[in-house]
């Protein structure tokens, strides 16, 4: 049980109070909270009250951070759990603030999958893009299921990104311009066999290269 004795706006933060006791500060809350609940000098706040508060306060901050993070750059969910793993939220209330980014559209993996394809596509084969999405936490089954590559614009994009690798490798001799074009490509995750056509190494170059 703790009697409220005073309610002072944050220093940094107008739209939150730090409440205090006559043994100094114990809690903070939204200006929301404290409206929700109607608190005022002179109350008495239960500690099952003051746990409900506080469940309610940190899962509205972290709907807060999570809308203000996803709308600085596309985000995945797995990107926004880490984030505000990092703020400090507990693991429950995180997972109710991701779910209601989802529910409201702020975070949607597959979408995510769309827009990484067609920013990235003309410079990195489906390999590539496969392991930046995983590398940022997206579910393996969602990648195959909107990574929408055909070969040919997989097989496109090589040639052009082989176009601008020989013109950087212009002063080498030609097989080790060849090589190093291969290697480039690789790094950029196109396939092997879309490599050897537009780089035109010799097969039996090409898988020792592999």
């Amino acid at each position: 049980m703790r009697i409220l004795r005073q309610m002072v706006p944050q220093k940094r933060n107008k739209t939150r109070y730090n409440l205090l006791d006559s043994e100094g500060f114990f809690a903070s809350v939204s200006v929301e909270t404290a409206l929700r609940y109607h608190l005022k000098e002179g109350m008495e706040l239960p500690d099952e009250l003051l746990e409900e508060m506080r469940r309610e306060d940190t899962l509205k901050y972290a709907k807060e951070i999570g809308v203000a993070y996803v709308a600085y750059a596309p985000r995945t969910r797995r990107e926004v759990e880490q984030h505000l793993a990092r703020k400090g939220i507990d693991e429950k209330s995180i997972e109710q603030a991701v779910q209601a980014l989802e529910e409201y559209s702020y975070l949607d993996d597959a979408a995510y999958v769309r827009e990484f394809v067609r920013s990235y596509a003309e410079r990195l084969g489906a390999g590539a893009i496969r392991r930046k999405l995983a590398e940022k936490g997206v579910p393996q089954q969602v990648i195959e299921e909107n990574l929408e590559l055909s070969a040919k614009e997989q097989r496109e994009a090589a040639r052009a990104v082989a176009e601008k690798l020989r013109r950087k490798y212009r002063a080498e001799p030609e097989q080790a311009r060849r090589r190093k074009m291969f290697a480039a490509l690789c790094r950029r995750g196109f396939s092997y066999e879309d490599i050897r056509q537009v780089v035109d190494l010799p097969e039996e170059d090409a898988d020792e290269l592999f």
